[in-house]
């Protein structure tokens, strides 16, 4: 008899949450379509990861995704397949619109970024975090060598573990090796992609320049 009670009271619940076409857990008025009321919610992965599969998101699509088989998480807006399975890193996330994190553990926000490999993380607009463990903030920004950041407008990292401020500086440096004759800190204050120039380089022996230079053969062996 309890359960045939039970029963009913659940075909009614579920009758009167599809009428108004809004569910809830722990409450009996739910104000959207899922309401969890005073609880926290866990989205599970399975254990075994980037197993392959597909994204209701291919093709592009519009709102929260949790892609359970790459633990990656996904908010705002695709018109491309940025959010394709394939273009999607294990660990990532994004936040925004046209990002693409395929880098295991990227993080992208802002609009039309791109993470391409480990650990990089790209903020604003049209940055790209080339490298592991590189980092482009601001606009058309590029991390460019392993652990490099790139902070402002066209600025370039590319030696290994160097930074680049201002606009369109000079890149040069190896990506990958820590050689004592690339810049460790740049700043450019060149005016766009074809015409690049910097105020300031720094370079990891110590030796600094200051103005426009050409290429980095040009600095001096002390402050000039």
């Amino acid at each position: 008899m309890k359960l045939k009670i039970l029963t009913l009271g659940l075909v009614i619940f579920f009758i009167k949450t599809s009428n108004a076409q809004n569910v809830g857990i722990g409450t009996s008025q739910p104000t959207a379509r899922l309401h969890v009321a005073d609880s926290s919610v866990f989205f599970s992965s399975p254990s075994s990861l980037n197993s392959g599969g597909l994204t209701p998101t291919e093709n592009g699509g519009t709102g929260l995704l949790w892609i359970a088989g790459k633990a990656a998480l996904r908010a705002g807006r695709s018109t491309t397949n940025s959010w394709a399975y394939d273009n999607i890193g294990v660990y990532s996330s994004s936040f925004g619109f046209n990002n693409r994190v395929s880098g295991t553990g990227g993080f992208a926000s802002g609009y039309n970024n791109i993470v391409s490999d480990l650990y990089g993380i790209a903020l604003g607009s049209f940055n790209y975090a080339q490298n592991q463990g590189s980092v482009a903030i601001g606009n058309i920004s590029r991390g460019l060598g392993d652990f490099s950041n790139a902070i402002g407008y066209g600025a370039a990292a590319q030696a290994f573990q160097s930074t680049a401020l201002g606009r369109y500086n000079v890149p040069s440096g190896n990506a990958t090796s820590d050689l004592p004759t690339d810049p460790i800190l740049v700043v450019g204050n060149g005016t766009d992609d074809n015409n690049r120039s910097n105020a300031l380089t720094i370079l990891k022996n110590g030796n600094i320049g200051m103005g426009n230079l050409v290429g980095f053969n040009n600095i001096l062996s002390n402050l000039h």
